[in-house]
């Protein structure tokens, strides 16, 4: 055996070297569940998280999903009308028209519009 005459040093250099020559990646695709049942006005995603969230432009939901595409959570037209009581969101053309994330996951930025 090559590797057992080598000396042992040389050897787990050998031995690295084939494990990295071995070892490449790909990014691979896959298409975003769809959630919801409107169009979707904005999509964003963190890069270290592995989250995505989708912006349903009918029924002013921000739908969060996860690597695997199961949902984490929906943020309603309820709690945004909460948090922007002067709006009056509706059916038409208004609600959620931006989303961003923070790098890491952990901040979710969305962009409300009021077409009144």
């Amino acid at each position: 055996n090559m590797i057992r005459a080598m000396h042992p040093s040389k050897a787990v250099l050998a031995l690295l070297a084939l494990t990295v020559a071995s070892a490449t990646a790909a990014p691979v695709s896959t298409p975003l569940t769809a959630v919801g049942t409107g169009p979707r006005e904005a999509l964003a995603s963190a890069p270290l998280s592995g989250l995505s969230a989708a912006a349903d432009l009918a029924t002013d939901q921000v739908t969060i999903i996860d690597i695997r595409g199961s949902v984490t959570r929906t943020i309603t037209r309820a709690e945004i009308q909460a948090l922007v009581p002067w709006m009056s969101l509706g059916p038409v053309g208004d609600g959620p028209s931006a989303l961003a994330f923070s790098d890491s996951g952990r901040l979710l930025f969305i962009a409300v519009h009021d077409a009144a």
